[in-house]
């Protein structure tokens, strides 16, 4: 299993109704054929000193290997929703892992 997540420190000066279209948009990429699980969040009201919280919007996927990442990479409508939303974000950080069965 291929687990991809994302964290996006959104622009302060972006309007309600744009981060709620970001978040629709997010939640539309499940549409992609190689994507097996979505999750589209805020951050957690957790008060450990070990998580960072610093975040706005968090993205978590699975598929099943690495070529159904890639595939996801590079499916157009990821294409799109890239070349429509990422002037909303300052910074995504971006965390990828192979899960063991």
């Amino acid at each position: 299993m291929f687990v991809h997540s994302v964290y996006f420190w959104l622009k302060k000066d972006l309007e309600a109704s744009q981060r709620e279209d970001l978040r629709t948009a997010l939640k539309a990429l499940k549409s992609i054929e190689s994507l097996q699980s979505i999750w589209v969040g805020d951050p957690a009201a957790s008060e450990r000193p070990v998580v960072d919280s610093s975040y706005d919007i968090g993205l978590v996927t699975i598929f099943e290997n690495a070529a159904g990442h890639a595939a996801y990479q590079s499916h157009a409508a990821h294409q799109a929703f890239l070349e429509k939303y990422n002037a909303c974000w300052d910074k995504a950080a971006v965390y990828d892992f192979a899960a063991d069965d």
